[in-house]
């Protein structure tokens, strides 16, 4: 896939989201998915191109209190 088109609900409306690429491909999701919830990273990593499935978010960290 060379151009991808992502909806996204922002709570007030709908935002389009276009790209297509020079070079390469999408790693698109399955076909038979109808929404895909993807982390920022996921998406940024969607729209350059990379694998985006393999985008994880780092573990949480919990400060503990210093006395």
């Amino acid at each position: 896939m060379i151009s991808q088109v992502l909806t996204y609900w922002d709570g007030q409306g709908f935002v389009v989201i276009y790209k297509r690429l020079e070079k390469g491909r999408f790693v698109a999701p399955s076909l038979g998915q109808r929404s895909v919830p993807l982390t920022a990273g996921q998406l940024q990593a969607l729209f350059e191109g990379a694998d985006w499935k393999s985008i994880r978010a780092a573990p949480r960290c919990h400060a503990r209190a210093v006395a």
